[in-house]
């Protein structure tokens, strides 16, 4: 790693991984390590670092939490009449949805993206809650900006298994 000034006029200092390597892959253990050595050298007392990351793409699992079965519900990105960027629960429109047992012991319907979507602060990327007929085809609206990922929603599906990384974003009714 090294350092560098961001800030002439302050004590700021960025620091930067060193190049080349595998982008970080998924695992139980922390993504970084920092650490800094104290020397006796005056000028590095007070110094104040900030922290980069890359943006990182992981599977967004929204959880529907209530009675959302009749509506027969679809996750689609805002814009896009297409589904299929997140798995759909239901086998049988006619029947019930799968659903996942949350901790507390309630019930909630899943919805897993197919594949990883980038956490941002900004996210460029909007999805929508829609219900649809018995037939398939999408009804109307019923929630228009869902909510998006943060990283502090970062969960291993099973236990120890770092290919389960999601972020999970609860939707109640």
């Amino acid at each position: 790693s090294a350092a560098a000034r961001l800030d002439p006029t302050a004590n700021v200092w960025r620091l930067m991984a060193s190049p080349g390597g595998q982008p970080a892959q998924p695992h139980a253990g922390p993504d970084f390590v920092v650490q800094i050595t104290v020397a006796d050298d005056v000028d590095q007392m007070g110094r104040t670092y900030q922290i980069e990351f890359r943006p990182r793409a992981t599977v967004w699992k929204y959880l529907l939490i209530g009675d959302w079965a009749a509506h027969r519900p679809c996750v689609i990105e805002s814009g896009q009449q297409g589904q299929g960027l997140f798995v759909d629960p239901f086998t049988d429109l006619a029947g019930s949805p799968r659903q996942d047992r949350l901790p507390d012991g309630r019930m909630a319907i899943p919805f897993r993206s197919t594949a990883p979507i980038t956490l941002s602060e900004r996210p460029t990327r909007r999805f929508q809650l829609w219900s649809r007929r018995a037939d398939g085809a999408l009804d109307k609206v019923l929630v228009s900006g869902l909510p998006m990922a943060a990283p502090t929603n970062l969960i291993l599906e099973t236990p120890g298994d770092a290919s389960t990384l999601v972020v999970e974003i609860c939707v109640a009714l």
